[in-house]
Parts: C-alpha cells; sequence; structure tokens
C-alpha cells in the first residue's frame, strides 16, 4: 500500500498544470476572435461612414443645383438678366466641382463632388465618400423641372 503511494506523488500538480494549460488555450482562442471581431466591425463601421458621407455630398449637391436653377428660373424672367442668369448657373454648377468637406479630422471622414456632365436641366454628378481607408462612389442624375 505505501508503495501505490509513493507512486502517485506530484499526480495533483501535473493535473492542476495540464488544466492550467487548458485555460490558458481556451483564453488565447477567446482573444483571437475578439480581436477578429473587433477588426470586422471596424471595417463595418468606416463602410458605413464613408456610405454616408457619400450621401451627405449627394444630398448637398442636389440641394446646391436645385437652388442655382431656381436662381436661374427666377432671373430668366427678366429679360434683361437672361445672359447673366446663363452665367451665373454654369459658374454655380462649375463651382460644385472639386468641392469637398472634411467630416471629422481624427477618422479621416468627409467627401468629395465631382460634375461628369450637364445637360440643360439635368447634371450627372459622382460623389467620393471616405471614412479611415475605406472608399465609396454614389452616382445620380439630379434632374431640375422648370418653374
Amino acid at each position: 500500500m505505501k508503495m501505490l503511494l509513493k507512486q502517485e506523488r506530484g499526480a495533483a500538480l501535473v493535473l492542476v498544470l495540464g488544466i492550467i494549460m487548458l485555460l490558458m488555450i481556451f483564453g488565447t482562442v477567446l482573444s483571437a476572435q475578439a480581436t477578429s471581431t473587433q477588426r470586422q466591425l471596424d471595417v463595418t463601421e468606416n463602410n458605413i461612414d464613408a456610405r454616408n458621407a457619400a450621401r451627405m455630398g449627394l444630398e448637398y449637391a442636389r440641394l446646391y443645383i436645385v437652388k442655382a436653377y431656381q436662381v436661374y428660373d427666377t432671373e430668366m424672367k427678366d429679360l434683361k438678366m437672361k445672359n447673366q442668369a446663363s452665367n451665373k448657373l454654369d459658374n454655380a454648377i462649375t463651382s460644385l466641382n472639386g468641392f469637398s468637406v472634411k467630416l471629422d479630422d481624427e477618422k479621416r471622414r468627409g467627401y468629395k463632388i465631382y460634375i461628369e456632365n450637364r445637360t440643360e436641366r439635368a447634371v450627372n454628378v459622382k460623389v467620393i465618400g471616405e471614412s479611415q481607408d475605406r472608399v465609396v462612389n454614389e452616382k445620380t442624375i439630379i434632374t431640375v423641372q422648370t418653374q
């Protein structure tokens, strides 16, 4: 009987070391999973921020262009201002090309507006939204009805 007890010395130590090893492996796996999930969340958040920035730029361009055409339509009613009205409209829309806004310096969020082409009452607009390293392009045709 004494012989059996002598052979079991240190068994508890081996068991505890085995359990500690399993806990460390489990902790490492959980830590890696949490890090991966956080990276995915950051990428998704940046994609959403970039898309929202681009949409803000589109909305700004839409409001700006509609206002420019409203001024143009009002001034076209006055015969003396026809040439000036046309030049003002051209200048207003041209000045929008390349217009950029920084929304947040820390996250490098913002948008830039480009006028791709223009017809009598329609303007093709492209907006590039950015957030961190994500870039989103949004395009639309803004059509303005005659008053």
